[in-house]
């Protein structure tokens, strides 16, 4: 495929994914929030064998609208109180479409300058609310079982100090002469 056909192949699906996104938020105070059991039923769509081939984007939107936007908790719109989730704001929807535009891997400043940088500003700006020092580290994962993990890690590098092990600096690695970090 050649770029001319992902660069309009990416259009066409972007636009589409919108207008559903429009369509599902516009709707969400009409929608009940859990998904009827009919909705969780027609899930049975999605049972099909891995493809030979790939799938044309606009199939695979209009499928996951289809029977995706039907079978799912309405958390936006304020009315769900299950869990911590819901109550995304008009900024974060939006931000999250273009960042999926952008497909930045926000590592180095090389690989994605724009997303390190608002990332700093992030960290800054949680410090500053939970009133820490400003040399304190902020760390931002993927979601909360790598937040845990970390968290664990951490908890557990507190509790090998204490008992006066000795840490490699900068590693997870404890009592070795060979650094190891935990993935």
């Amino acid at each position: 495929m050649g770029n001319e056909n992902v660069v309009n192949d990416s259009l066409r699906a972007v636009t589409l994914a919108s207008e559903y996104a429009k369509d599902y938020v516009s709707s969400i105070n009409a929608r009940r929030v859990s998904p009827s059991p009919e909705a969780i039923a027609d899930l049975v769509h999605f049972n099909e064998p891995l493809p030979k081939a790939s799938v044309d984007p606009e199939t695979v939107i209009n499928m996951l609208h289809e029977y995706g936007s039907p079978a799912t908790v309405a958390s936006t719109g304020g009315r769900y109180f299950g869990l911590v989730v819901g109550g995304s704001t008009p900024a974060s929807m939006g931000a999250s479409i273009l960042t999926s535009a952008w497909d930045q891997v926000a590592v180095l400043d090389a690989s994605a300058p724009s997303a390190i940088h608002i990332e700093r500003i992030a960290a800054d700006w949680i410090l500053e609310l939970l009133n820490l020092p400003c040399q304190s580290s902020v760390g931002f994962t993927t979601g909360t079982s790598v937040a845990n993990l970390v968290g664990l890690a951490a908890a557990r590098n507190t509790q090998y100090e204490k008992t006066r092990h000795k840490l490699i600096k900068g590693w997870y690695g404890w009592g070795s002469t060979t650094p190891y970090c935990l993935v």
